[in-house]
C-alpha cells in the first residue's frame, strides 16, 4: 500500500476527538496539506477508475459490434447453404418425376407418323397401277418399279417413298443392275415423281399432303433384295 493511501486512511479513521490537534497551531499546516493530498489522490483514483471502465465499455461495446457482423455472417451462410440445399430438392424431386426411360428419335414413328404413312400407300397403289398401266417409262422390261416402304418425317411435311427394281431384274448383272438402277432415279426425281405427286394431292384427304421424295432402295446395289438374290 503506498503512502498517501496510507495517509489518507489514517486521516478518515483518526478519533473524533484527535480532529482537536487541528487547533494546535505547530500541527494545523500538517493537517492541511495531508487534506490536500487525499483530496488529490481521492480524484487521481476517481479518474482512474472511470478510465478503467470506460475501456471495459468500449471492448464491451466492440466485442457486441465483432459478435453482431459474426452473426450476420453466419446466419447468410446458413441461409445461403438453405436455398442451395432447397435448389437441390428441388432438382433431384423434378429429376424422380420423370419417366426412367424418356422418348427418343430412335424410338420409331410416331402413331401420326404411321397412320399418315398408312395412307399414303393406300392411295399410291392404285394410283401408280394406272400409271404404270399407261406409261411404259414406270417398268422395266414390262414389269413396274415396287413401292417397298413410305417414311413421314415427325412434322408430317415429307415423306420418302422407297422402291425397288422388279423381280424380273433378278440374275442380272450387277453393272446393268447399277445402269437401270440410275436410269429410274432420274425418270422418279423428274416427270414420274411429279405426276404421282399430282395425282396424290387431289386423292388425299388433307389439305396439304406431305412432300414426296422417291429413294431407290438398292443404290447400295450389294445390300438389296435384286443384289442378294442375284448373288445368292
Amino acid at each position: 500500500m503506498s503512502k498517501l493511501r496510507y495517509v489518507s486512511e489514517l486521516f478518515q479513521n483518526l478519533p473524533q476527538q484527535s480532529k482537536t490537534l487541528s487547533r494546535t497551531p505547530s500541527f494545523s499546516p500538517i493537517l492541511t496539506s495531508l487534506r490536500g493530498d487525499v483530496q488529490r489522490f481521492s480524484s487521481s483514483e476517481k479518474k482512474t477508475e472511470y478510465k478503467t471502465k470506460y475501456r471495459k465499455s468500449k471492448i464491451a461495446t466492440s466485442d457486441s459490434k465483432n459478435d453482431r457482423v459474426a452473426n450476420t455472417a453466419i446466419n447468410a451462410i446458413i441461409s445461403s447453404g438453405i436455398e442451395s440445399l432447397e435448389s437441390t430438392s428441388r432438382i433431384v424431386n423434378t429429376n424422380s418425376q420423370k419417366p426412367l426411360f424418356e422418348s427418343s428419335k430412335n424410338d420409331g414413328p410416331s402413331i401420326r407418323q404411321l397412320r399418315i404413312a398408312a395412307q399414303l400407300n393406300k392411295v399410291l397403289d392404285p394410283i401408280f397401277e394406272n400409271l404404270a398401266a399407261k406409261d411404259p417409262s414406270y417398268s422395266i422390261r414390262g414389269e413396274p418399279i415396287e413401292f417397298t416402304d413410305i417414311e413421314v418425317s415427325p412434322d408430317l411435311r415429307h415423306a420418302r417413298v422407297f422402291w425397288t427394281l422388279p423381280i424380273t431384274m433378278h440374275g442380272m448383272p450387277i453393272n446393268i443392275l447399277k445402269v437401270v438402277t440410275e436410269k429410274m432415279e432420274k425418270f422418279m426425281d423428274g416427270r414420274g415423281g411429279s405426276q404421282i405427286r399430282l395425282l396424290l394431292a387431289g386423292k388425299m384427304k388433307r389439305s396439304y399432303p406431305p412432300r414426296l421424295r422417291f429413294v431407290a432402295m438398292n443404290n447400295e446395289l450389294t445390300h438389296s433384295d435384286i443384289a442378294l438374290r442375284h448373288n445368292s
